[in-house]
């Protein structure tokens, strides 16, 4: 029987390190929204006895057993990657507590492959906003009424519909929508989620797998442009088989695990339905090809893409931060693009600056901004006024409020839409941008404001 964890548990157990004849060691297993998984050791220093002399020696010199195996009521669970993270010791009488920090945690049993690094062929992650983009779904509903009206009957079908794969670097990554059943009270549950899986011919860490996952992540955040967060994992890998009574295996399945690199995002607040409207492509119109062109550029143009994403991903974030990120990623996508024509009066003695960059940049989306803006030149150097004003410490006091916020979102619209036409999946005309409100938003902002941009990049009362 697999282990569930959430928030908040926390469990009494015992732990093994793979050596024979070391006395299993007593701890508790907590798991919280501001720590993760910690493992809490109970020992006495300084006594010759079998059943502390282990743990007296991890907490000693601060070098755990780098995997252990975690026994308690519900089943075994396998830490691996574990690291001291301190103890303390009562004067007087020896009694101590360490304090032990996993990197991953499989809920299950890893059998007696405890001396290994954990390395996995598949891992499948629940990730926010992706059953919303890829439109899969897996439960049908068919209602039945009778001639007053009144509903007789009620059907739910649950079937896996297909699924979306594309090749990414050495792996192949999985689109696809997932149906579970559980017991609620007399009756049983139905649910539906989302899922990207990342698969490899051989096994490999759980750091290079959502390395190629977060890829992924980041083109969602840049379609929804909303933060976009890991909500749970599942492993796949034989070294984690069923086994029988003769420890023989029985067969792979999945099972959860906890990573410290992912666990603060599924204490994030998860994004409502109506967040999710606004995405600049759909799935079926970015495609297998499309994916596999956002791989081949991803490298090369990940200076445009991250701080972008990292605006993105923080709700709440100044509007002068929001700035500041998205002229980091116009700066390095304008050097990227090169040259284009128009850009010349952007120019300082016939070098690019700052509003050279977002000119291209504002040249290659092909957004239509004339509602917001006299012409590209002069919305180009208005974001450079801007992003210039707030950066240098000499320039006075801080544009308006106004100002920033709009410079911030023009800003960020533009290497979202940007982004999409380089990897030739999307454009400013496929119907979902064209029914976004985003430049309908945009506009508002000018309105509410009273601003407008005009030719020389100022900011002037907006047109009657």
């Amino acid at each position: 029987m697999a282990v569930k964890i959430s928030f908040g548990d926390s469990l009494a157990g015992l732990l093994i390190d793979g050596k024979e004849d070391t006395p299993f060691v007593v701890s508790t297993l907590t798991y919280s929204e501001s720590r993760g998984i910690r493992i809490e050791v109970p020992y006495v220093h300084g006594v010759e006895s079998d059943q502390f002399n282990e743990p007296d020696a991890w907490f000693d010199t601060a070098t755990p057993p780098k995997n252990l195996g975690f026994v308690t009521r519900g089943g075994i669970i396998s830490l691996f990657g574990c690291r001291y993270s301190g103890h303390s010791m009562a004067m007087g009488h020896g009694y101590s507590v360490g304090v032990i920090v996993p990197e991953s945690v499989v809920l299950q049993s890893a059998g007696e492959d405890l001396g290994n690094e954990l390395k996995v062929s598949r891992l499948k992650s629940e990730i926010d906003g992706i059953a919303e983009w890829s439109q899969l779904r897996s439960l049908k509903y068919i209602p039945e009424s009778d001639e007053s009206g009144r509903l007789t009957k009620f059907t739910v079908t649950a079937e896996s519909p297909e699924k979306l794969d594309w090749t990414q670097g050495d792996a192949t990554l999985t689109i696809a929508n997932n149906w579970e059943t559980f017991k609620s009270g007399p009756g049983i549950m139905v649910s539906e989620w989302g899922s990207l899986e990342s698969e490899f011919p051989e096994p490999r860490t759980i750091s290079e797998h959502l390395t190629e996952q977060r890829k992924f992540i980041s083109l969602l955040t840049l379609i929804f442009g909303r933060a976009i967060r890991f909500r749970r994992h599942y492993v796949y890998d034989e070294r984690f088989s069923e086994r029988d009574l003769s420890g023989r295996p029985m067969g792979s399945s999945y099972y959860g695990l906890i990573s410290a690199q992912t666990y603060r995002d599924h204490a994030q607040p998860k994004l409502d339905p109506k967040d999710l409207r606004d995405g600049i492509a759909s799935m079926s119109e970015i495609g297998k090809d499309g994916l596999s062109q956002w791989n081949s550029i991803h490298h090369q143009w990940k200076r445009a893409i991250h701080p972008t994403v990292s605006a993105l991903s923080r709700p709440g974030a100044e509007v002068e931060n929001l700035v500041v990120n998205a002229a980091i990623s116009l700066e390095a996508a304008g050097n990227l693009i090169g040259p284009v024509n128009g850009e010349q009066s952007t120019l300082n003695k016939g070098k690019a600056t700052t509003a050279t960059f977002v000119f291209r940049c504002l040249a290659a989306s092909g957004i239509d901004f004339s509602k917001v803006s006299e012409n590209p030149s002069g919305l180009a150097r208005a974001i450079s006024t801007n992003y210039n004003t707030i950066k240098h410490f000499n320039r006075g006091e801080f544009p308006r409020a106004s100002e920033s916020y709009f410079a911030s979102q023009a800003s960020l619209l533009t290497i979202r839409i940007l982004m999409a036409n380089l990897a030739k999946f999307g454009s400013v005309v496929t119907p979902h941008f064209i029914n976004s409100r985003t430049l309908n938003d945009l506009e508002s902002i000018c309105r509410l404001h009273d601003i407008f941009v005009d030719g020389s990049g100022a900011f002037i009362p907006y047109p009657s």
